[in-house]
C-alpha cells in the first residue's frame, strides 16, 4: 500500500490508496487476479465526485514498475487528466456539468439579450474532401455512435465524443451538423422512433473517455433540425446508450453512468430502474419481443422480461467481469451475444440460444482486444473501446471493434482479423445498416462501411471532429498552419488543403520563425521531432536521446528564439536548452538543462514554457501543481543561469497556469490563463491584478496579443474566444461562428502582409477542429484562395491534360466570375479552354515542349460572385512536367504489369529456393539461394554461410510460402541487382511482432543510387527511402503500419527526369505522396547489393518475406493497381479502395489489365499463368479487368456440374467498369492441344462458378500455332474455362461434388473448400479422434473457409461436410 492523505471518492473517505483497488469498488476483491483487479478507468472518471489527483494516484500506483506500451490504455487516461487540468475546484473535484450548463445560460442570456457576438468564425478543418483526402491525412477525429433512419435509407445520424452530432441525406456521402451550440458536444447515442422518425434522441456526454460532461438526454422532434432536454432526474449523466421502443414511442431506455432509466412519457420524466447505480453501456432488445430487455452494467449482464419493471442478474453459464457489449440479431432473434472483457483484456465470449437465460462460453482466446491482429499480446483497452454487432442476416456471424476490428462467423468460437492499415484503429461503435445489412463503423478516425463484408470505406467527408492539443501559425504566409491532433498526428493545412506532417498524437507544433522550410512537431511525453531540407520527421527530443535524460508532459511545452530559431527551450520536468537545433548532423545537436527542482522538486512536469516577445534572455515556465517562475538569464551558460518563483505572488487559487504571453514592444507586461480568469502584471509576474469582465467562468486555455493591429488580448476558453479592448478595458465576446461549448485550446495571430494578406486568428478546439477569423479591426472576410491541381492528381503529363482550378475559402467552394483562360499565367504550354464546372473550372493544357509547365492564377483575376464580394488571393504555382509518352512495362511480371527490361528482380517464396546442396528447398529446411526465375533475369540472392539461411516456411502467409528470417544473423543478398535512375520496389511481409525488431531490412541497398525499406526498430512504421548517386537521402516521413506481425505489402514508387521527381511511399493500397525527394541525379545504370533481412551491421531482420521484386521505372497508378489485386489475391492482404478482385477461390496466376487515363493505361497482361488478355475494345478510364484460377489441373476432364469435357482449371474474371471484347489468349498450346481437337471454344459463365442448370457462352478458340485465341466478353462478375460447347447437368450431385481441406497438415490455419456444388445448405463438422466436436458452422453461400486453428492439440481430426441428409468426410492432421 501507498499512504496518502485522506481523499473522498465516490462519496467515501480512503487514508489508504490500496494498489488492488478493493477499497475503492467491492468488486475489485482480493480473491481476484491482480489482471481482475485493474479498474474500469471510465467508471473512475465519470464518477459524480471524481478528484482527478485521486485517478492520478490510482494510475500512477497501477502503472508503478510496468511499461507503458502502445494500447494498454493508459494514453486515455492521461489524456482525461490533462484535460481535468484547471477545471477543479478548491477541493479538487471536477468541477460537473452544472457549471457548463450555467456558463452555456449565461452567454445565451447575453446574446438575447442584444449583446452580439463579434468575430466571423469559419470552419477550416481538418476533413475529407474532393481535395483532401485519404491519402493526405489519415482520419477526421473521433467519433462514438452511428444511427440509420428506419424508413429513409439515405438518412444517417452519427455522433463524436466532443464533437456534437453530425446528419447524413446521402447515406453517408456527406454530413453536416447544426448542434454547435449546443451545451455539451459529447454524444454517445443515438435513437430513431420507428413509429415516427421525426422523433430522435441522442444520450450526452463521453461514454468512453469523458471528453465532454454528460447531461442526460436531448430530443429532437423535427428529425434533428432543433433539440431540447428531457433530462429530468438525470441532467449530470453521461448516456451510453439509447432504446425507443419499436411499438409504443413513449417509453425510452437510457444506460448512463448511474444505472438504467426508463421514461413512459417519451423523455418528460425518467426513473431508475436498474437495481443500482452501476455504470451502464450497452442496452439491447429482444428483435420480436421488445418485453424482453437486455443491459450490461459494470460486466455484469441483466435481463428484463416485464418491459424493465423487473431485471434479473444472468450468470449461468457467463461470468462477472468489466465491461461488456450485447448483440442480438433478427436473424435468430432468441441468440444474445455478449462479450465480456477486463479492463484491457478479452476475458470470453458467450452465447445464448434461449434469449438471454442460459450462455454457454463460446471462446476466451485469442486476446482480441490486444494490439496484434494474431491476438498473442497481453493487454489491450477495452474499457476504452469496445463495440460489438451481429450480422443481421448470416446467423452466428459477429463483429468486434476494441484496438483493431475482428469477426467470427461460429458464433464466437473462432476470430479473423479484418483490421487493414486504411481503418483506423480504436472502435467505439458498430451498427447494422438496417436498409442494406452492411455494418457500419464509428472510431478514432471517423466513420466507415464494411462494403460486401469485404473491405472498409471511410464514410466521413464533411465531418470535422478533430481534437487539436496546439495549433501552429505559419509567420510566413497566412493561409498556412499545422495541428496536433489527439490519435490522428500532426497536420499540415495550405489554406485549400490538409496533409500529413507526422504520425501518432500530436501536440505542440511551431514554425521556424525565419526559415519557411523548416517546422518543429512533438508527441506526448517529451518527443518532439523536426523537418526541414532533407529531413523529415526526425526525433531531436526524447528521454534517453541526446544526453536528455527525463522525460515530459502529456504535451510537453517547447519554444523557439525568434531572433535566433536555431535556439530551442523544452520543458520536461526541468527546462532543457539548444542553440543547434537545425545542426545538419543530429547526433551533435546538444541539450543543456537550465533549471533545477523548481519549487523544490524534480516531480512535476512542466505545463507552459514561454519566451518572452521582447527579451529573449527572459522565459516563463510554469507546472501543473500552482507553480509559475521567471528566469531573466535564459542565454547565458547553462549553470549559471537562476530561476525566480513567482508562486506566492499568485491569486489564491489551487489551480495551475494554464497559459502566458507577452507583448512584443513592452518588457514588462505579462499575461497568464489562471482561476478561469485572465490577470495581467506589468513587473514581470511580481504583482498581478485580475482583467475583470464577462468572461464565461470556465478554464482560459491561451492568450494571444495583437500588437500588429488594435493592441487587444484574445483568451481562448472552455466556452468560445474573448477579446480584451484596451479602449474599453472590457471583455467582448469574439465567438460569432465558431461552436459555443467547444473547448478553444490554443489561438495564433497571424499579423498580415497587406490588403490581401489579412491578420486572423486561427483557433484550435478539442472536437471541432481547427478554425479562423478577421481579427479585430480588420476588413471581413478572407480573399478565396485559387487552388490548381492536375486532374489525374499526377503532376506529369504525356500531352494535353485537365486542370482542375477551385477557388476556396476554408472548406467552402467560393463561386467566382470574370474568370478567363487569358488570366491563368502558364510557361511552356497554352490554356486551350477553359469551362466552369460544379468544383469551380477546368481548363485543358496543351503542352509546347518536354520539360516544366508552370501556370498561377494571379491575384485579383476573379471576383466572388456573392459573400463578400473578394478578388481571389493568388494560386500556389502548379508544376506540372511533360514527358515523352512511356512505352509499355510488357506482360509477364507480377499481376501481368513487367517484363525481362522493365523488371529488373522477382523473387517469391515459392519459387527459386534452393538448399546448400542446390537441391529445391522444402518447408522448415535452410535456403542458401532464393534465384530469379520468374523475371527472366538471372540473378539469386544467396547466403553462404549455413548459421545465417533463413528457413522457407511453405504456409508462412496466407498459406503461401516465404523465407523465415531469425532477427540474429539471417540473410540474403543479391550482389549484383541492376540499378536504374527511376524505381519501384516493393516486398510482401510481415514482422514477428506487433513492432519491428530492427530497422531498414525488407529491402536494403543502403549505397548510392540505392533504397531502403525500411521499418523502423521498436516501431510500428515503416518509411521509403532513395538513394541518389552521391549518397544523398530522400526519406519519406515514417508511416505508421499499426502492426508489424500482419502481411503487408510494402513499396517505393520512384520517379526522376532532368525536370521533376516523383516519391511514394506504399503500404498496401495507401499511396503517401512525399514532396521533399530534393535528391540529386540518380544513374540511369549502375549495380548495387539488395539485402532481404539484413540492413547493415548486427541490424538483421525478425520475421517472414514472401515476395520480392524490383523495378527500374515509375509504375503509373493503373500498373499499381493492377500488382496491389494481385498481391492481395495472392496474400490475403487488403487493399481498400483499389481492390477490385475478391475472388478467394481463383487467386492464383491474378493478373490484370486497365486504365486511369489516356497515358496511365496497361492494356495487355499474363503474369506467369497461361492466359494472356490483351486489345480491349472499350477500356475507358477508371475500367480494369482481372483474372485467376482455381489451381486445377491442366488435364481434360469431364466433371460434374458438365456433362461435356471442359479442362479441370476453371478461371474467375471479375471487370470495373468495361472493358468490352477482349482477345483472349492461351499461350500454351498444348494445354488446349489436350483434347485433340479443333472443336474447343471458351466456356464462359457470369456466376460464381459453373452451376448446375446453367446455359454458359461458348467463343470457338482459334489455332494461331504457339497459342490459342478467341475475342471474349468477359462478364462482371463470373468464370470461363476451356473444352467441348457445354453440355450442363440439371441436377445437383453430392458425390461428385469436390470437398477438400488445406494445408494437410495444418499448423496455424484450416481452409475448407467446395468444388463443384452450391455451396448454400452445406454445413460442416470437425471432430477429433475421440469423436469430440471440435467446431462447426455452415459454409453460408462460400466456396472456401478458413480459420485459426492454432490453439489445438497435435493430432488427427476428421471434417464432415453436410447437405440434404448427406454427408462426405476427410481426414486432416494439426501439426
Amino acid at each position: 500500500m501507498i499512504l496518502t492523505a485522506p481523499f473522498k471518492f465516490g462519496g467515501f473517505y480512503f487514508t489508504y490508496l490500496a494498489l488492488s483497488l478493493a477499497f475503492f469498488f467491492p468488486r475489485y476483491a482480493s480473491s481476484q487476479t491482480p489482471q481482475e483487479q485493474d479498474p474500469d478507468w471510465s467508471v473512475l472518471m465519470q464518477s459524480p465526485d471524481v478528484k482527478p489527483a485521486d485517478v492520478r494516484a490510482v494510475f500512477e500506483a497501477h502503472w508503478e514498475g510496468k511499461e507503458r506500451v502502445k494500447g494498454s490504455g493508459y494514453k486515455q487516461v492521461e489524456r482525461w487528466l490533462h484535460l481535468m487540468d484547471g477545471r477543479t475546484d478548491d477541493q479538487g473535484f471536477a468541477i460537473g456539468s452544472d457549471a457548463s450548463v450555467e456558463a452555456h445560460r449565461s452567454i445565451m442570456q447575453g446574446r438575447e439579450s442584444g449583446r452580439s457576438a463579434n468575430g466571423n468564425w469559419q470552419v477550416c478543418g481538418p476533413t475529407l474532401t474532393n481535395i483532401t483526402t485519404r491519402e493526405h491525412i489519415r482520419g477526421v477525429g473521433r467519433m462514438n455512435a452511428i444511427a440509420f433512419h428506419p424508413n429513409d435509407d439515405q438518412i444517417i445520424f452519427a455522433g463524436a465524443p466532443a464533437g456534437g452530432l453530425w446528419r447524413s441525406y446521402d447515406g453517408g456521402g456527406s454530413w453536416v451538423t447544426n448542434t454547435d451550440d449546443l451545451p455539451t458536444l459529447g454524444v454517445s447515442s443515438i435513437a430513431f422512433s420507428s413509429i415516427n422518425p421525426q422523433i430522435v434522441y441522442i444520450g450526452t456526454g463521453d461514454r468512453d473517455a469523458s471528453d465532454s460532461p454528460g447531461m442526460g438526454v436531448m430530443k429532437s422532434v423535427d428529425g434533428g433540425l432543433t433539440w431540447d432536454f428531457v433530462n429530468d432526474g438525470m441532467a449530470n449523466l453521461t448516456v451510453g446508450d439509447i432504446l425507443v421502443h419499436p411499438t409504443d414511442d413513449d417509453r425510452v431506455f437510457a444506460a448512463t453512468n448511474s444505472g438504467v432509466f426508463r421514461s413512459v412519457d417519451a423523455g418528460v420524466t425518467w426513473e431508475q430502474v436498474s437495481s443500482n447505480t452501476q455504470n451502464y453501456k450497452d442496452l439491447c432488445f429482444h428483435p420480436t419481443n421488445p418485453e424482453i430487455v437486455y443491459s450490461t452494467g459494470q460486466g455484469r449482464f441483466w435481463r428484463s422480461e416485464d418491459g424493465g419493471d423487473n431485471w434479473d442478474y444472468i450468470n449461468d453459464g457467463i461470468n462477472p467481469s468489466t465491461r461488456m457489449c450485447i448483440a442480438v440479431t433478427p436473424a435468430a432473434p432468441d441468440n444474445v451475444y455478449v462479450l465480456s472483457t477486463g479492463t484491457y483484456e478479452f476475458r470470453a465470449f458467450f452465447k445464448s440460444t434461449d434469449a438471454g437465460v442460459n450462455f454457454e462460453e463460446m471462446s476466451d482466446s485469442p486476446n482480441i482486444m490486444a494490439w496484434s491482429a494474431s491476438g498473442d499480446q497481453d493487454g489491450g483497452q477495452a474499457w476504452y473501446d469496445l463495440c460489438l454487432e451481429a450480422d443481421p442476416v448470416v446467423v452466428d456471424r459477429v463483429y468486434v471493434g476494441s484496438i483493431r476490428m475482428k469477426r467470427s462467423d461460429d458464433g464466437g468460437a473462432t476470430w479473423l482479423d479484418i483490421q487493414d492499415s486504411f481503418t483506423h484503429v480504436d472502435q467505439h461503435a458498430l451498427v447494422a445498416n438496417p436498409h442494406t445489412d452492411e455494418i457500419w463503423l464509428a472510431n478514432d478516425g471517423g466513420v466507415y462501411r464494411y462494403d460486401n463484408n469485404q473491405q472498409w470505406t471511410d464514410m466521413s467527408n464533411g465531418i470535422v471532429t478533430g481534437e487539436i492539443y496546439k495549433i501552429g501559425q505559419s509567420p510566413h504566409a497566412g493561409t498556412d498552419a499545422m495541428n496536433g491532433y489527439q490519435d490522428n498526428g500532426t497536420y499540415l493545412f495550405n489554406g485549400v488543403q490538409w496533409s500529413r506532417g507526422s504520425g501518432g498524437d500530436g501536440f505542440e507544433c511551431i514554425y521556424d520563425p525565419i526559415d519557411p522550410d523548416w517546422f518543429f512537431s512533438s508527441s506526448q511525453y517529451g518527443r518532439l521531432y523536426r523537418t526541414g531540407p532533407g529531413i523529415q520527421s526526425q526525433t531531436i527530443v526524447a528521454n534517453g536521446e541526446l544526453g536528455i535524460d527525463e522525460g515530459g508532459a502529456w504535451s510537453t511545452p517547447f519554444t523557439l528564439s525568434y531572433e535566433t530559431p536555431s535556439t530551442m527551450f523544452v520543458g520536461l520536468l526541468n527546462v532543457w536548452r539548444s542553440t543547434n537545433i537545425k545542426h545538419p548532423v543530429r547526433d551533435s545537436i546538444v541539450w543543456e538543462r537550465i533549471s533545477s527542482e523548481l519549487g523544490g522538486n524534480d516531480l512535476t512536469t512542466m505545463r507552459v514554457v514561454h519566451r518572452h516577445r521582447s527579451n529573449e534572455n527572459i522565459l516563463f515556465a510554469t507546472e501543473g501543481s500552482r507553480k509559475l517562475f521567471r528566469c531573466d538569464s535564459a542565454l547565458i551558460q547553462a549553470d549559471s543561469v537562476t530561476w525566480v518563483d513567482l508562486s506566492d505572488a499568485l491569486p489564491l487559487s489551487a489551480q495551475p497556469v494554464l497559459a502566458v504571453e507577452t507583448v512584443l514592444g513592452d518588457s514588462s507586461s505579462v499575461y497568464i490563463g489562471f482561476s478561469n480568469r485572465v490577470w495581467h502584471s506589468s513587473d514581470l509576474g511580481e504583482n498581478w491584478t485580475e482583467m475583470e469582465g464577462d468572461l464565461p467562468g470556465v478554464a482560459v486555455n491561451t492568450l494571444v496579443c495583437d500588437t500588429s493591429g488594435t493592441g487587444g488580448l484574445y483568451a481562448g476558453t472552455d466556452m468560445g474566444v474573448y477579446y480584451w479592448s484596451n479602449a474599453d478595458s472590457l471583455w467582448i465576446d469574439y465567438s460569432e461562428g465558431l461552436p459555443l461549448t467547444v473547448r478553444v485550446t490554443e489561438l495564433e495571430l497571424y499579423a498580415g502582409n497587406g490588403p490581401n494578406d489579412p491578420r486572423r486568428i486561427r483557433a484550435g478546439t478539442y472536437g471541432r477542429g481547427m478554425w479562423e477569423t478577421d481579427a479585430q479591426g480588420a476588413t471581413q472576410g478572407f480573399p478565396p484562395i485559387a487552388h490548381l491541381i492536375s486532374a489525374s492528381g499526377e503532376t506529369s503529363i504525356f500531352g494535353a491534360a485537365p486542370v482542375s482550378i477551385a477557388f476556396r475559402r476554408n472548406l467552402l467552394d467560393v463561386p467566382m466570375e470574370s474568370f478567363v483562360a487569358e488570366d491563368i499565367n502558364v510557361t511552356n504550354a497554352v490554356i486551350t479552354s477553359l469551362e466552369s464546372d460544379e468544383d469551380g473550372f477546368t481548363c485543358v493544357v496543351a503542352p509546347i515542349a518536354y520539360g516544366p509547365i508552370e501556370l498561377v492564377v494571379p491575384e485579383g483575376v476573379a471576383i466572388e460572385q456573392d459573400g463578400y464580394g473578394l478578388a481571389n488571393a493568388a494560386s500556389d504555382t502548379l508544376r506540372l512536367v511533360y514527358h515523352p509518352v512511356p512505352e509499355p512495362l510488357g506482360p509477364w511480371g507480377p499481376g501481368g504489369v513487367g517484363d525481362a527490361s522493365s523488371l529488373t528482380l522477382w523473387l517469391r517464396g515459392d519459387q527459386g529456393t534452393f538448399t546448400a546442396e542446390g537441391q529445391d528447398a522444402t518447408d522448415g529446411m535452410a535456403v542458401a539461394e532464393w534465384r530469379d526465375v520468374l523475371s527472366g533475369n538471372v540473378l539469386s540472392a544467396t547466403q553462404n554461410e549455413v548459421e545465417a539461411n533463413p528457413a522457407l516456411q511453405s504456409a508462412a502467409i496466407n498459406g503461401r510460402a516465404a523465407l523465415s528470417f531469425d532477427g540474429m544473423n539471417d540473410c540474403v543478398v543479391a550482389s549484383v541487382v541492376p540499378m536504374h535512375r527511376e524505381i519501384s520496389a516493393f516486398t510482401v511481409a510481415k514482422g514477428e511482432d506487433v513492432a519491428w525488431n530492427e530497422h531498414g531490412w525488407l529491402g536494403s541497398a543502403r549505397e548510392d543510387n540505392g533504397f531502403i525499406l525500411h521499418p523502423w526498430k521498436n516501431q510500428s512504421s515503416y518509411q521509403a527511402v532513395v538513394i541518389d548517386d552521391n549518397g544523398n537521402y530522400a526519406q519519406a516521413t515514417p508511416y505508421w503500419i499499426v502492426d508489424a506481425s500482419l502481411p503487408q505489402f510494402y513499396g517505393v514508387i520512384y520517379g526522376q527526369s532532368d525536370w521533376d521527381q516523383n516519391f511514394q511511399t506504399i503500404v498496401n493500397d495507401l499511396r503517401i505522396p512525399f514532396p521533399g525527394s530534393n535528391i540529386g541525379s540518380r544513374a540511369e545504370n549502375s549495380n548495387v547489393e539488395v539485402r532481404l533481412g539484413w540492413d547493415f551491421d548486427n541490424r538483421f531482420g525478425e520475421g517472414d518475406i514472401a515476395e520480392h521484386f524490383i523495378y527500374g521505372t515509375k509504375l503509373f497508378e493503373s500498373h499499381r493497381t493492377i500488382v496491389s489485386n494481385y498481391v492481395a489475391a495472392r496474400y490475403g492482404i487488403s487493399m481498400g479502395s483499389i481492390q477490385h478482385y475478391f475472388r478467394e477461390d481463383f487467386s492464383e496466376d491474378v493478373a490484370g489489365i486497365g486504365r486511369e487515363n489516356e497515358w496511365d493505361r496497361h492494356d495487355d497482361a499474363q503474369g506467369i499463368g497461361v492466359v494472356r488478355v490483351s486489345n480491349p475494345q472499350a477500356l475507358d478510364d477508371g475500367d480494369y479487368l482481372f483474372w485467376g484460377h482455381d489451381g486445377g489441373a491442366l488435364e481434360v476432364v469431364t466433371s460434374y456440374p458438365f456433362l461435356s469435357s471442359r479442362l479441370a482449371r476453371t478461371w474467375a474474371a471479375e471487370e470495373i467498369g468495361d472493358a468490352g471484347t477482349v482477345q483472349l489468349q492461351f499461350t500454351d498450346a498444348g494445354v488446349c492441344e489436350l483434347f485433340a481437337s479443333a472443336a474447343i471454344g471458351v466456356i464462359v459463365d457470369d456466376a460464381e462458378n459453373f452451376e448446375v442448370g446453367s446455359a454458359p457462352a461458348f467463343y470457338p478458340l482459334q489455332n494461331n500455332g504457339a497459342y490459342w485465341s478467341a475475342e471474349v466478353d468477359l462478364p462482371e462478375h463470373g468464370v470461363f474455362t476451356i473444352g467441348f460447347e457445354p453440355q450442363m447437368n440439371v441436377q445437383e450431385s453430392f458425390v461428385d461434388a469436390g470437398f477438400t481441406v488445406y494445408p494437410n497438415p495444418a499448423n496455424e490455419s484450416m481452409t475448407l473448400r467446395l468444388n463443384n456444388i452450391n455451396p448454400n445448405g452445406v454445413s460442416w463438422r470437425v471432430f477429433d479422434t475421440s469423436g469430440r466436436l471440435m467446431q462447426s458452422g455452415d459454409m453460408n453461400g462460400k466456396y472456401r473457409m478458413t480459420w485459426d486453428v492454432s490453439s489445438w492439440s497435435p493430432g488427427i481430426y476428421l471434417v464432415e461436410w453436410m447437405k440434404d441428409g448427406q454427408r462426405r468426410s476427410v481426414p486432416v492432421m494439426i501439426q
